[in-house]
């Protein structure tokens, strides 16, 4: 099986949902968003770069073509206006967080701040089923949702940011929102910080300050030497079984060129509000670092091998020993690391051997869980973002119980899965994100969108995000 954007765009398998206007670039960031309006399908988030708008598309079964243009003007979804203007802003599913059974949609400003200060701004928006345009400075004011302040100047929160599922057990899902930050002057010594902030259904303001201080939430914490770096997050699923969602956290440095830890961190789920300490976490106490090479932030990737437990996939990058031109020349790779219960470390050169999960090498180098795309019980991971031009844009790897190594060369081959090839002219090669995005179109089996920033149908890289719909025959 190959699946061409081609026919996706020719309504063929799925739809693509077209910008509003040149340099948009919408699909820069795109995600499932649950269920927010509640007609049983599951639904699209697209964010864009250029653009102080994200959209929320609602879930159809047939591949008529959408445009961000309707989206705004209220038929098929509804569409978000920022506060600010500035740049791209993340975007996703935030989880049914206030408890009405609508799944929720939470995104940042993180430039947003009195008097310039860009503490950073966060909005969870609640569910809806109508098409009215939502302000964020409305959401702000605790109409139709809530908003979450940074804690300090220039913290930048909201730099990444996720749905976790319920981190603490009350019932309501929870939220992790990363911050960026910088040493004072004179200093290298800073303090990287991740913030969880429990599910409420209220729409008063949350200040993260008071994240660190316990109240309704806990924090993240490693102190490092630096000058400039942030925590990076995303949900992880329940890794260890225990019944509490958990996180994924990766404290690094925004310029490649400074000292970089090489370290990323499973924290389990708890249902107190006391800080985690990562060096604590790196120790085996409330959950297990990664090592050796980790090059992103892991990410939840569903049940992968189908024994009950969240999976993880994390990109790694190493140098081969070779330069050309004055370049180093690295080798990325995928990880996909099984669940577990334990807080021993986990050493992604380990996982290569197929110890503790398997490898995906000689293609992409970025993933994400795809859910169960092809109904066999197992949940799958969507691969995105080569620069090879010789290759496709993204492709799906099968989910599987051993450790064997997949290749990329197999999975164009249709071995152990498939690949999606790039529709003409639309940047191949330079896909933003692609992300499992759940059951759009109501058929059973789950789905997958993928953003095209630099297409253009309505203008210049206004953008296009396709969605392909789950094949049980694939």
């Amino acid at each position: 099986m190959r699946i061409s954007l081609d026919a996706i765009a020719a309504g063929l398998g799925g739809f693509v949902i077209d910008g509003e206007a040149e340099n948009d670039r919408s699909g820069w960031n795109v995600d499932g968003g649950g269920d927010v309006n509640g007609d049983g399908l599951t639904d699209i988030i697209v964010g864009t770069l250029d653009r102080d708008r994200s959209y929320v598309v609602f879930g159809k079964a047939e591949g008529d073509v959408v445009s961000l243009a309707e989206i705004t003007a209220g038929r098929g979804g509804f569409a978000l206006d920022y506060e600010d203007t500035f740049g791209a802003r993340p975007i996703a599913n935030a989880g049914d967080v206030n408890g009405d059974g609508l799944d929720d949609i939470v995104t940042s400003s993180r430039s947003f701040g009195s008097e310039g200060t860009q503490s950073g701004r966060s909005y969870v928006v609640f569910g809806k089923a109508d098409g009215d345009l939502v302000s964020l400075a409305e959401i702000a004011a605790g109409r139709g949702g809530f908003a979450i302040d940074g804690e300090a100047a220039n913290d930048l929160s909201g730099e990444s940011l996720d749905g976790t599922g319920d981190v603490n057990g009350d019932g309501l899902d929870d939220l992790i929102i990363g911050a960026l930050r910088q040493a004072p002057a004179g200093s290298f010594v800073m303090r990287l910080r991740g913030y969880v902030v429990f599910g409420k259904a209220e729409g008063s303001l949350v200040e993260l300050a008071d994240i660190s201080a316990g109240i309704g939430g806990f924090v993240l914490d490693r102190e490092m030497f630096r000058i400039l770096g942030a925590v990076r997050t995303h949900g992880a699923g329940d890794v260890n079984g225990d019944g509490f969602a958990d996180l994924c956290a990766f404290p690094a440095g925004l310029d490649p060129r400074q000292s970089r830890t090489d370290l990323a961190y499973v924290v389990f789920g708890k249902p107190d509000s006391g800080m985690v300490s990562l060096d604590d976490v790196g120790f085996g106490r409330g959950g297990f670092a990664l090592e050796d090479d980790v090059r992103g932030s892991p990410r939840g990737a569903g049940d992968v091998n189908g024994d009950g437990l969240g999976d993880l996939v994390v990109s790694s990058s190493r140098f081969t020993g070779s330069i050309v031109g004055n370049v180093p020349i690295r080798e990325d790779k995928i990880n996909v690391v099984f669940g577990k219960a334990d807080g021993q470390i986990v050493s992604l050169e380990t996982v290569a051997t197929g110890i503790g999960g398997f490898a995906i090498v000689n293609g992409w180098s970025s993933a994400d869980g795809a859910g169960d795309f092809n109904a066999d019980g197992f949940d799958d991971i969507v691969v995105y973002g080569t620069d090879d031009e010789d290759r496709p844009q993204a492709g799906v790897v099968f989910g599987k119980a051993d450790g064997d190594p997949v290749s990329g060369d197999d999975v164009l081959q249709g071995r152990g899965g498939f690949a999606i090839d790039g529709e003409t002219g639309d940047a191949a090669g330079r896909l933003s994100t692609a992300s499992g995005a759940g059951d759009i179109n109501g058929d059973g089996v789950n789905d997958i969108v993928i953003g095209a920033p630099y297409a253009g149908l309505n203008g210049p890289r206004s953008g296009r995000t396709y969605v392909v719909f789950g094949h049980s025959d694939a």
